[in-house]
């Protein structure tokens, strides 16, 4: 009866690392797709904003209003 009660919390010892170890690689697995994803966002934000500052330059036709607005985009990004 001890024998059994001893292989019972063993197993459930054993068990419960094999679960650690499955959840702590599907989190590792998790940042570093998110670094990859990061990365290729990075570039369509870079073109997004490009884009805005055009339209707000073409829109407006002013110098100013454009340096303002990618100054604001730019505080919104980075700040």
């Amino acid at each position: 009866m001890i024998a059994k009660d001893i292989s019972t919390a063993i197993s459930g010892c054993h068990e419960g690392r094999i679960n650690f170890i499955r959840y702590l690689g599907n989190s590792i697995d998790a940042n570093l797709e998110a670094q990859d994803e990061g990365k290729t966002a990075g570039i369509f934000i870079m073109f997004t904003v490009i884009g805005a500052l055009l339209v707000v330059g073409l829109t407006l036709k002013s110098y100013w209003a454009t340096a303002i607005c990618g100054i604001g985009l730019g505080v919104l990004i980075y700040g």
